[in-house]
């Protein structure tokens, strides 16, 4: 009879960093040899000495090699772990094998240090039993923390090949903590390291023999979920007070007289979020093929430098996540009227776009947890989520493509107390402030508005009118009869309008009569001889009431709207970018320079504000930010330390 053998293995959880993992691009599936043997009596067991490395430094790709944060003892935090086991042919061996932690031996790493002294390390020996005929384990797959449904005979473990597609729509296990898979990179040979390798000597027939191995098989994980964390300049965290740049909050009424708004932040959070997230790393075109080193390099690293891959701290800073390839106006919506076209208006409703928007209530809500009521010096998780290159150059799916940090506040006029509805616009002699009355009057009475309207319909045959002087109605009378809203489909037809502005529309409750004795809507009844019209009577029909606030729409202008206040501001998340070279002519965006990838950190820092920020018009509305320019797009810097970190400082700016 065959003698049992044991395997040692340790499992490394990597300072927010990745888990050393064996290359499935050695596969030989028609290997002519058995790689470790073959399984010569039914139920042999073969041990090994597993050291599995934990992500203890939430990292990423940094300013510097050494940029790392060891993280919280939540982040580190694990229940359990399952571990699946492959032949050469990467086809699974038994079952998968769940343990409690309290089964295995931790090494503690520290909060300070290299990245391998910011490394966990669990170590246990583990017994694989197999059937004679079986090849012997060739590579491992470690899950820490995996959810309740994850089972040992889980088909899409069936072979490593398969791992590719499991994809997961949250980052956290059943009990909240970080579910961590596999770290996937390219090793000293370019090799692609996905699930960990186990050598020949690796492998032994008694348990003492691979508790005694000083050669265990060194497993590193890393976490799905990647960690922002927003600061101000000055601010240690016990206010939620920005810098204002002096003057940038300054304004004038409608009547040029000086306003100054007082801008109270109310949250922030991550927009623009994918769906789901792979749960091992994953590099693929596509097709849904791994790519290759040679590839990758040739896409990631035009100017020779290999910043994306680490085969000494056993990682990778970059992946291609679920929506990474997509690029359609099907997938990223121009803006929120794309949205409200699609969906008629209901943003509650699911939908087919690619990724997840937040609307300014949603934000607001997610940061309740907060403790104090402060949000700045604290921190968010979310699903890792990178960008093409060809996506990033699109202008108009540049901004809705791209994960971005979301700025929510109010603005208080003055001294005010309470918050009100406030417009923003440009009458050509600079930018005013104007409340809704005031607004509505500037431009309906100036402009005669409704004689305009008459006098457009009566030459299109349409519509005629019967009445006195408009110019006797008073800013009460128009408060009736107008309203400021966002011009429906049926008004703007297939314009896309951003959704923070409105313009002048008809009242929802306007009858005919009430435009006054001096003035009467009156319409055609169907026929074109004379005699046929008849006095607007009672609720304006539907179809009238479309052409007259289309009339309106192309008489008045845009005015930005501040729902009480409200308004935002994003920051699209940098990960590589650099500022091209002065004088330098190839201004487009290369796939690395935006994007969140899995165990690292962002550390973005408001620098200032420098303008007032963008209205929100519906705090209930997703907001989806209407690209306009690479200019508007570019504007903030991020490093990337462990977890790994990337820092980033931001202006608060609107956008153009």
């Amino acid at each position: 009879m065959k003698p049992i053998n044991y395997l040692s293995m340790a499992v490394a959880i990597l300072a927010m960093g990745g888990f050393t993992a064996c290359s499935d691009d050695t596969i030989e599936v028609d290997a002519p040899d058995q790689g470790n043997g073959i399984v010569e009596v039914d139920g042999a067991a073969t041990y090994m000495q597993i050291a599995i490395s934990d992500p203890s430094t939430y990292g990423g790709r940094a300013i510097t090699d050494n940029d790392f944060d060891y993280g919280d003892a939540s982040e580190r935090a694990i229940k359990d772990f399952f571990l699946f086991f492959y032949d050469q042919q990467g086809r699974l061996i038994g079952e998968g094998q769940r343990s409690l932690v309290a089964e295995w031996t931790l090494e503690a790493g520290s909060a300070s240090g290299s990245h391998d002294d910011m490394t966990d390390k669990y170590t246990r020996v583990v017994k694989v039993v197999q059937s004679v005929g079986e090849s012997k384990p060739y590579y491992v797959v470690c899950i820490a923390n995996p959810t309740s449904a994850l089972k040992g005979n889980d088909a899409n473990f069936a072979t490593t090949d398969l791992i590719r597609t499991v994809a997961r729509n949250g980052f956290l296990s059943d009990d909240k903590n970080f579910i961590m898979s596999n770290s996937v990179y390219f090793d000293e040979n370019n090799i692609r390291e996905m699930a960990t390798r186990i050598s020949i000597d690796q492998l032994y027939d008694t348990e003492q023999a691979a508790k005694d191995s000083k050669k265990p098989v060194d497993v590193y994980i890393e976490r799905m979920a990647a960690k922002v964390t927003l600061t101000a300049t000055g601010n240690t965290g016990s206010n939620n007070t920005i810098p204002v740049k002096d003057g940038t909050l300054d304004i004038k009424d409608e009547n040029g007289n000086p306003i100054k708004l007082t801008f109270v932040l109310e949250g922030w959070g991550v927009n623009n979020e994918e769906k789901t997230s792979w749960l091992v790393k994953n590099f693929l075109d596509e097709n849904n093929n791994h790519m290759f080193y040679d590839v990758l390099k040739e896409g990631l690293s035009p100017q020779g430098q290999v910043w994306w891959n680490s085969p000494t701290n056993h990682r990778s800073y970059w992946a291609t996540t679920p929506s990474y390839w997509k690029q359609s106006a099907s997938d990223f919506p121009e803006n929120v009227d794309k949205w409200r076209d699609d969906e008629d208006g209901k943003f509650e409703t699911d939908h087919d776009w690619a990724l997840n928007y937040k609307s300014y209530q949603e934000i607001l809500e997610a940061c309740k947890d907060m403790a104090d009521g402060v949000y700045l010096n604290k921190s968010q998780y979310c699903m890792e989520h990178t960008i093409s290159s060809v996506t990033i150059n699109l202008p108009t799916r540049r901004n809705a493509a791209t994960p971005s940090v979301v700025v929510i506040g109010r603005y208080k006029i003055a001294d005010a107390a309470a918050y009100t509805d406030f417009y923003k616009y440009d009458d050509g002699n600079g930018v005013k402030l104007y409340l809704e009355g005031a607004m509505i009057s500037k431009w309906a009475k100036p402009q005669n508005i409704i004689k305009k309207i008459q006098q457009k319909q009566n030459e299109s045959g349409d519509y005629v009118d019967e009445w006195g002087d408009p110019e006797d109605l008073e800013t009460a009378d128009y408060a009736k009869i107008f309203k400021l809203e966002h011009p429906r489909k049926a008004v703007r037809g297939n314009e896309l309008v951003p959704a923070r502005f409105v313009t002048m529309q008809l009242a929802d409750d306007l009858k005919g009569d009430m435009l006054g004795e001096h003035f009467k809507l009156v319409y055609l009844s169907g026929s074109s001889s004379e005699g046929a019209y008849k006095v607007l009577e009672g609720i304006l029909s539907q179809t009238l009431r479309d052409n007259l606030d289309i009339s309106l729409y192309q008489y008045c202008d845009l005015t930005e709207k501040f729902e009480e206040g409200r308004c935002y501001y994003n920051i699209p998340v940098e990960h590589n970018y650099t500022a091209p070279a002065a004088g330098s002519e190839d201004t487009s965006l290369k796939a690395g320079d935006y994007g969140i990838v899995r165990n690292h950190v962002y550390r973005i820092n408001i620098t200032k504000i420098t303008g007032i920020g963008n209205g929100v018009g519906n705090k209930n509305e997703p907001i989806i930010v209407q690209s306009k320019s690479k200019d508007n797009f570019i504007k903030t810097r991020i490093n990337i330390l462990p977890w790994k970190i990337v820092t980033q400082s931001a202006e608060l700016k609107p956008l153009d």
